[in-house]
Order: structure tokens, then C-alpha cells, then sequence
């Protein structure tokens, strides 16, 4: 009896795992991803990184792991942040350039501060970070920066430079990143675009918690990014490959028509014709040698210039990194994070186009196709990278 019980119950069980599963009950990335994006905006950090981590064991997308890395550094799990920035970085074919360059500094500034963290020992008393100044010492800096502005333009060097020295010191004491985008405004009042440069890169690399500002530091930092070097060599390599490509193709025609006037040549005719031909076709024949000698000769300065500008570089130099200790305020931050993919032909991406209110969408695109639409849009404490929207 009890061996028939087992026998019928086993058929059940069988039974029950033939039905097919509700629509509802179904596991898909984009559930995990949703809940996992719902418990980071809930602050629930380990709870969503287990969701994102489902999501990606159904479908290995790169940004689960950019979110992965965003919820471990809320947690404060720098180590952890990092590796899966990196796998990120690696993953991900054509990364935004701003969170690019975001994550870039992270990652720097994180295994700086393990660097330091391991040469201190517990209990060593370190002091507690700075306060950042108050309404009215920023007035002071404010008022010290014009003045160290105004002396370096009326030619008194030495004092300006000791204001902009007193202003270093406070810096060094205090660590407040506003000082840094106040010497990037000073030295560009200056004409010192270099240190300008290095200026606000460094407020930028501090993660201040004024967007606003930011967003004006990064812009700065983009008008005063020299042009790669060799940049300055396309130009003239473009400009002696359509000569080049000119001489070949006039070769070819004096080639054309000389093979024409060799074949009138060898037809019957008087002695004067053929002479007149033979004259000309001799010229032409000319032609056709120094067309393919100049035009051989500016190509050859093209691929010169070419070559030139390839080994000097004709990308845009790396973000550079800020000095000093790794502090993580934590205002990168994750996003909601979307480029726009539309449905174009061959699966073309379509560049983003801003809308102003600091959310990216899809341009205008002639021909229709559904888009899937993607924006920026920061959550509390940060955000998560969601895939909305339909093919």
C-alpha cells in the first residue's frame, strides 16, 4: 500500500513539473532589473545587488555590472566597487565618457586610499576630515582670488602669487573642492589655460556636491582641452592625398588618351598625319609619366603626414587624475541611465540629444521605427542603469 502511495505520488510530482509556468511567474532580466532598481532607490543596497546579479546570470549586460559596482559603493565596499567598474569598463564597448571618466577617478582615487589605509595603524588617531568653509569665508576667498587677479594684470607678479600662496595653504587646511574651481576661474582670468585646466579637473575629481558647478567645471574643462597633437597633420595629409589622388587620375586620362592616339597611329594615313600624331602622342605619353609621378609623390606626403599624426596622438588626451587622498562623497553616484536606441537599419545607435532638463533623448529620425527610450535622471542617493521601452 505505502509502496503505491509513493508510486502515485511521484507520478503527481512529475506530473506537476510537466504544467507549464504562469506568464507572471516567468524570470526575466527586466523583473530583476526593475525590483533591483526599486531596492536601490530604497537604500536596500545588498538586496539589489542580488537582483542585478540574477539579472545578469540571465542576460550578461554590462550596465547590471555598472550597478553592481554603484550598490557595493554605497555600501562603502570600495574593493568590491572597483572590481566591477573594471569588468564594466572591460565589458562595455562604447561606455559613456562622462561615467567613463567618473569611474576613472574612482578607481584611482580608491586604491590611492587603500594605499594609505594600509600604511596607518588602527588607533592612530587620525583627525577627522576638515569642515568645508562657511558663507563668509568663502566671501574672503571670493575677494582674496579677484585681488590675486587684478595685481597679476596690473604686472605686480610677486603679489599676486603670495595671495594665490595663502590660498593654497587654506586648501591644504580645509580640502574644500570650492577652492579648487575658484583657481580654475583665477588662472583663466590670468591666461593660464594649463592650470586652469589642471584646476577644475581636480575640483571635478574631488566629486563636489554642487552639480550645478560641476556641470560648469566640466564644461570649462572640455573648451580648454588642447586638440591632440597630432590632429594639426590631418589636415595636410587630407590636403597631398587629393593632390595625389588628382595626379594618378590626370596620369591616367594623358594614359587614355595616348592609348587612343597610338591606335590612330597605326591605322593607314599620310606621313605628316603620323608624324602629328607620333608628336602628340609622345606628349601625352609625358603627361601621363609625370602625372603619375606627382601624384605618386603627394601620396606618398600623405601617408607621411598620416603616419606623423598617428604616433603623436590624435585622440584626446586622458582625464587627469587629481592628487591627494581619496575622499567618496558619493555624488557620481548611479543613474538612470539611458542612451538612446532606436530602431534604425542594421541596429544604428542615434546620437542623444538633451532636452534641457538634464535627461537624455532621441533625436528626430525620418523613416519612423520604435524607439526604446532612455533618460538621466538622478534617484536619492544615486541611480541604477534601467533598459525601458519597446523595439
Amino acid at each position: 500500500m505505502i509502496r503505491h502511495r509513493k508510486k502515485a505520488l511521484l507520478a503527481l510530482l512529475l506530473l506537476l513539473a510537466c504544467l507549464p509556468c504562469p506568464a507572471g511567474a516567468e524570470e526575466t532580466a527586466d523583473g530583476h532589473e526593475e525590483e533591483g532598481a526599486r531596492l536601490y532607490q530604497d537604500k536596500e543596497y545588498e538586496r539589489a545587488i542580488k537582483e542585478f546579479q540574477a539579472a545578469y546570470s540571465l542576460t550578461p549586460q554590462p550596465r547590471f555590472l555598472f550597478n553592481i559596482g554603484q550598490s557595493y559603493r554605497r555600501l562603502g565596499l570600495s574593493q568590491e566597487a572597483m572590481d566591477f567598474y573594471e569588468r564594466y569598463l572591460q565589458e562595455e564597448p562604447h561606455p559613456d565618457p562622462t561615467i567613463k571618466a567618473d569611474l576613472k577617478v574612482y578607481i584611482a582615487q580608491a586604491q590611492a586610499a587603500q594605499g594609505i589605509a594600509q600604511k596607518r595603524q588602527p588607533g592612530d588617531g587620525t583627525p577627522e576630515p576638515p569642515p568645508p568653509l562657511v558663507a563668509d569665508e568663502v566671501i574672503d576667498a571670493e575677494e582674496l582670488f579677484d585681488q590675486a587677479v587684478k595685481e597679476f594684470k596690473a604686472g605686480n607678479i610677486a603679489v599676486s602669487t603670495d595671495l594665490l600662496n595663502q590660498l593654497r595653504d587654506v586648501y591644504a587646511q580645509r580640502h574644500d573642492p570650492l577652492i579648487l574651481y575658484y583657481f580654475g576661474q583665477a588662472y583663466e582670468k590670468m591666461g593660464k589655460k594649463k592650470e586652469a585646466l589642471e584646476a577644475y579637473e581636480r575640483y571635478i575629481g574631488a566629486e563636489p556636491k554642487d552639480q550645478q558647478r560641476r556641470t560648469q567645471a566640466a564644461a570649462r574643462v572640455a573648451a580648454l582641452t588642447p586638440a591632440p597633437p597630432g590632429q594639426k597633420f590631418l589636415w595636410p595629409s587630407l590636403g597631398f592625398g587629393i593632390l595625389g589622388i588628382g595626379g594618378v587620375v590626370t596620369g591616367i586620362v594623358f594614359f587614355t588618351q595616348a592609348s587612343a592616339n597610338f591606335d590612330s597611329y597605326a591605322k593607314p594615313g599620310t606621313e605628316a598625319d603620323k608624324r602629328g600624331l607620333r608628336d602628340n602622342g609622345n606628349n601625352l605619353g609625358l603627361g601621363s609619366v609625370i602625372g603619375y609621378s606627382v601624384g605618386g609623390a603627394f601620396l606618398a606626403g600623405a601617408a607621411v603626414f598620416l603616419t606623423v599624426a598617428l604616433v603623436k596622438g590624435v585622440k584626446s588626451r586622458p582625464l587627469s587624475l587629481p592628487k591627494g587622498e581619496f575622499r567618496d562623497g558619493g555624488t557620481a553616484g548611479l543613474y538612470r541611465y539611458r542612451a538612446p536606441l532606436l530602431g534604425l537599419p542594421g541596429g544604428l545607435f542615434a546620437g542623444p540629444q538633451n532636452d534641457g532638463l538634464g535627461r537624455v533623448a532621441p533625436g528626430p529620425l525620418s523613416g519612423g521605427g520604435r524607439a526604446m527610450s532612455l533618460s538621466l535622471s538622478p534617484l536619492p542617493g544615486g541611480g541604477a542603469v534601467l533598459w525601458q521601452g519597446a523595439f
